[in-house]
């Protein structure tokens, strides 16, 4: 499916801007809850992610033994430990996408606790099978986890019901650090006795509490939120179901635009109210933001690079390569079609005061979304910017954001169109 934005009339206004549920969290209690031999009530509107390990899990208690994943990383990686735990043979497959993704750290050490994990081909990684098994840890375990923060949560979620428990030592420059203490605090909400000290995650071994929870909203999300408002100075929005003290490490995105696009957000009552203000000003000309500990926000922050003034500096993107696309080769690709183009750093892309942007007013700028639905959901925001543009596999929204298209058309003062059914969406 194509989706086609055409610029509209911008108007003051307030909007409500529905986000879906963290698929962090949800995917993180889904596994705990099976552990227990429960089920995390969930509503509908799921993110594809959430789904996807959801429909593993009630699989497996119907005793299927192959699943399907597709290109969800997060759900390969959580399923993989967690098949590793129990008794049987399991068969995963995936999209030809998950073969190029990081892996092996994972299978290394879920080998060393007793599991047998090997590809059907010697090719490629998936299928991959798994034989399963009690496993059992022993001593402090180093794990290479430089590209993936998901490599230590698959373990450490199915840690208490491994013999011993499980000890990690964390590597100095861990990315995605605050995704590792979002895991840790889920477990110790629901029962688990872990510890992070001096570098060392320590999971003894127990079992999970089964716990009603309350799914908070998707602060990663949230930054299409944000970036819509800076691109559009006229609107000002609503966001429900967010915490301002969350376990999320991705509501960086307040700090990030407030200091460098003056941005103001506040919590009033149950809601997140995001609006201009005049009275923020730039720290300096030269911004620096460093997004290893937040590789998601990156790319809704750069497409509002784009239209200001002041020169960007991006660190810590090392970790792009490895997502659903080639985050950064992708987007550079792209933005090329309207004239963007930035430099490359050692670890991340810097753009200089001087930017040009030109688009095509006869006829709609093509992008492709790579079948990633960040880089989809980031190239919509040009929409604002652009007369015309059209995005190819737009539907990839649905794994982090199913209800993406509905939301950023209430407030985006855009249209949007279905090219194949040439049915434009009235009142959008």
């Amino acid at each position: 499916m194509q989706v086609c934005i055409r610029a509209g009339k911008k108007s003051e206004r307030e909007e409500g801007f529905p986000l879906p549920v963290s698929k962090s969290i949800c995917n993180r209690l889904l596994v705990m809850d099976f552990l227990t031999g429960e089920e995390l009530p969930l509503s509908d509107g799921l993110p594809e992610d959430v789904v996807l390990l959801r429909q593993a899990l009630r699989d497996i208690r119907q005793g299927k033994t192959t699943f399907e994943v597709g290109n969800a990383g997060t759900v390969a990686r959580f399923l993989t430990a967690l098949l590793s735990l129990l008794e049987g043979e399991w068969t995963i497959n995936a999209d030809e996408r998950m073969n190029h993704r990081p892996f092996s750290p994972l299978i290394t050490e879920l080998e060393t606790m007793g599991a047998r994990i090997k590809p059907c081909s010697a090719t490629a990684l998936f299928p991959l099978r798994i034989k399963g098994c009690g496993l059992v840890s022993s001593g402090i375990r180093d794990i290479v986890s430089g590209l993936s923060s998901q490599f230590i949560s698959a373990l450490c979620l199915v840690a208490p019901y491994v013999g011993n428990g499980i000890r990690l030592r964390l590597h100095p420059m861990q990315v995605s650090l605050p995704y590792i203490r979002m895991t840790l605090e889920l477990m110790k909400e629901n029962g688990a006795d872990v510890s992070l000290e001096e570098n060392i995650i320590t999971v003894r071994e127990g079992k999970y509490d089964a716990n009603i929870k309350c799914v908070e909203n998707d602060w990663s999300a949230a930054a299409f939120a944000y970036a819509a408002v800076c691109l559009n100075g006229n609107i000002s929005v609503r966001l429900e179901n967010l915490y301002e003290n969350s376990i999320q490490g991705d509501m960086a995105v307040r700090d990030i635009f407030e200091k460098h696009f003056q941005l103001v957000s506040f919590f009033e009552g149950d809601c997140l109210l995001i609006r201009h203000s005049d009275r923020l000003s730039y720290e300096s000309e030269d911004c620096h933001i460093d997004f290893r500990d937040c590789p998601d926000l990156f790319l809704p922050v750069l497409i509002c690079s784009v239209f200001e003034k002041n020169r960007f500096v991006f660190d810590g993107l090392d970790t792009l390569q490895y997502k659903e696309s080639d985050r950064l080769n992708a987007i550079e690709r792209e933005l090329e079609k309207v004239g963007i183009g930035f430099s490359r750093t050692v670890n991340g892309i810097s753009f200089d005061r001087e930017r040009h942007f030109r688009f095509c007013a006869d006829k709609p700028v093509q992008f492709s979304s790579y079948n990633d639905h960040r880089i989809a959901m980031a190239l919509s925001l040009l929409g604002f910017r652009c007369r015309e543009i059209i995005i190819e596999d737009a539907m990839c929204v649905r794994k982090s954001f199913p209800m993406y298209w509905e939301s950023f058309s209430r407030f985006a003062d855009v249209k949007i169109m279905d090219y194949f059914c040439q049915i434009e969406n009235d009142g959008l």
